[in-house]
């Protein structure tokens, strides 16, 4: 049940994380940041706020989904999740602020890299589920 208590964790921390991404993202916060020479709107509302809020929902569904998971479930997608996380992130960071010919902006790469990530965790854990043995043996 160890990891029962670890998707608590993250299903927290993905609706505070959506929160904050969201208040970040916000048109608002970012025009009243432009009236501080410190805040770069860009930077917050871009590069922070938009990848914060579109992979904290990410992991929140996915943390809903686990929740009535085995640990085996959890520990499979675990692993797929330590390896595809640090791949987005450096896609995202290396991709260019503004779009050009066939080369899709940071925002773009953001959404891409998100779906992405639930559509597989999602045929992960409904795999790892059928293979594993029944969905009614996880409520037990």
């Amino acid at each position: 049940m160890e990891y029962k208590s670890k998707v608590l964790t993250t299903l927290t921390l993905s609706i505070l994380g959506s929160v904050t991404g969201y208040f970040l993202s916000d048109p608002s916060i970012l025009e009243s940041c432009r009236n501080y020479p410190g805040c770069n709107s860009m930077v917050v509302g871009e590069y922070i706020g938009v990848p914060l809020l579109l992979f904290s929902v990410v992991f929140a569904i996915i943390s809903l989904v686990l929740l009535f998971a085995r640990d085996e479930i959890f520990r499979s997608w675990s692993k797929f999740a330590r390896i595809f996380l640090p791949i987005a992130a450096i896609l995202i960071i290396l991709s260019p602020s503004q779009p050009s010919f066939l080369n899709p902006d940071r925002e773009l790469t953001t959404w891409w890299m998100a779906g992405l990530f639930l559509v597989i965790s999602i045929l992960l854990i409904t795999w790892e589920w059928w293979r594993t043995g029944s969905p009614n043996a996880a409520l037990k």
